[in-house]
């Protein structure tokens, strides 16, 4: 198996001659328990279908591994689906395949070499077949068409367990009261395969957390690429509104002549007919416009949050920077001291620690002196 930090020396080069902006590396996951799920997303995968967001010309240029049409997907899927030797039992249905997409922010790309991504990329593609095993990534598209370069991979969460052994407690008969007398007893376990998506993924943010993790620890960070904050209570996206999200862009508003007209809200023959007044009619025209707006106005703000958090990390970044230079600087003639003269600089270190404890020792008595007035 290769490993994955086999383009790290061209990662740190390559970092070295980047510029200071955050970038962050981008891991979106989709589950998918049906074989129609399977083919519509295949279906986008391999550009049988219309995708607005995909440049026709440069889809040429997409690289697939594996399966190469919706069609061969869901019969490689499914064939890995059959070796399971535990089957869904009553109406459970487990997931088939996982999707898996994998990216990095816009400025990665603007301000990276096109062997550094092709490296980031490989590297990619290394994790998944390392966490998955290779013959459950049954398809890997790179895409090139569309306005960020993307991984698209299909994995099936097969899991084998070797034969073993477990222990169970069984009844073996009574005691002279009647009660049931029990012992631990060692059972064979068959070997066996089963789907579980909940292996690799689990049911909980927590793992989804850590699934990121693992991925920023050695993928991502060997390309200076940043892990998004911890803790955050920003819902992880899925593939699928990964994808709505730049497919969808601002609709254009057109107003007819009779839409600024006042709309009639009730006929009463008795009363008069109720109409919209002024007020009414500029409340309409305005929700109008804030609904066709809405996806541009709520990326422009993701992008200005991204890039107040981004301010964030590096002014804290310099700050540490700054503290670990004034400690270098503060250090230097003791560590000197340390290499020159290794007796006299241990009898400096005990000398300050006589030191430490005695002023320590002295303000205790006096916050306690206070404490008694």
């Amino acid at each position: 198996m290769q490993k994955i930090e086999d383009g790290a020396i061209l990662a740190a080069r390559h970092n070295q001659n980047r510029k200071a902006s955050m970038a962050y590396g981008i891991i979106r996951i989709q589950k998918h328990n049906s074989i129609g799920s399977i083919r519509r997303s295949g279906k986008h995968k391999d550009r049988e279908q219309n995708t607005p967001n995909a440049d026709p010309l440069k889809t040429p240029e997409n690289i697939t591994q594996g399966a190469q049409t919706s069609d061969e997907l869901v019969r490689a899927i499914q064939a890995r689906v059959d070796l399971a030797t535990i089957k869904a039992a009553g109406d459970y249905k487990p997931v088939l395949a996982v999707e898996y997409l994998i990216t990095a922010s816009p400025e990665f790309f603007k301000e990276s070499t096109a062997k550094a991504i092709d490296s980031y990329f490989e590297d990619a593609k290394k994790w998944l077949k390392a966490k998955h095993g290779a013959a459950n990534v049954v398809s890997i598209t790179r895409h090139n068409d569309e306005r960020s370069p993307h991984l698209s991979a299909f994995i099936v969460p097969l899991v084998e367990r070797a034969a073993g052994s477990r222990r169970r407690s069984v009844i073996v008969g009574k005691d002279e009261n009647g009660k049931p007398i029990r012992e631990s007893r060692e059972f064979a376990k068959p070997a066996e395969i089963s789907l579980s998506a909940r292996h690799y993924f689990g049911g909980t943010k927590q793992t989804l957390s850590e699934l990121q993790t693992d991925f920023h620890n050695k993928v991502s960070s060997h390309y200076n690429l940043e892990r998004g904050i911890k803790g955050s209570k920003a819902r992880h996206q899925t593939v699928k509104s990964w994808y709505a999200g730049i497919e969808q862009t601002a609709q254009h508003v057109t107003f007819k002549p009779e839409t600024v007209q006042p709309q009639l809200l009730e006929k009463n023959f008795w009363k008069g007919d109720l109409v919209e007044t002024d007020e009414m009619v500029a409340r309409r025209l305005t929700e109008a416009v804030q609904k066709a707006y809405a996806p541009a106005v709520e990326g422009a703000k993701q992008t200005v949050s991204e890039r107040r958090r981004a301010d964030e990390m590096t002014k804290t970044a310099k700050a540490l920077e700054k503290r670990l230079n004034d400690t270098e600087k503060a250090l230097k003639p003791i560590l000197e001291l340390a290499v020159l003269n290794c007796d006299k600089f241990i009898a400096l270190v005990k000398s300050a620690a006589v030191e430490v404890e005695q002023i320590r020792q002295e303000r205790s008595k006096s916050h306690n002196k206070g404490r008694s007035h």
